[in-house]
C-alpha cells in the first residue's frame, strides 16, 4: 500500500478519497475536494485510502507522487 501526494500543476480536478482502513475512526467516510492549479498545495493521501479524482478544465495536469511501486502481491 502506498501513500500519494497530489497537486494540480494547470486546471483543477475534483478529488474523492475513501478511508479503507478497518481500524480507522474513518473507515468507509469519503473527502472531496477541488483541487486547482490557482491556489497552491498538494493533497496527501494515507496509505490504506482510495483515490480518484475528474478533470475540470480541458489541459489539466497533475502530478501523481507514489511512496512506493504499485505491487499485486500488496492486495
Amino acid at each position: 500500500l502506498e501513500s500519494k501526494i497530489i497537486t494540480c500543476v494547470t486546471g483543477s480536478v475534483h478529488n474523492v478519497v475513501i478511508d479503507l482502513r478497518k481500524e480507522s475512526k474513518t473507515f468507509l467516510k469519503k473527502f472531496e475536494i477541488v483541487i486547482s492549479s490557482k491556489v497552491s498545495g498538494s493533497l496527501l493521501v494515507p496509505a490504506g485510502c482510495a483515490n480518484a479524482f475528474l478533470t475540470l478544465e480541458e489541459n489539466t495536469v497533475v502530478y501523481y507522487l507514489m511512496s512506493s511501486f504499485f505491487s499485486s502481491e500488496s492486495y
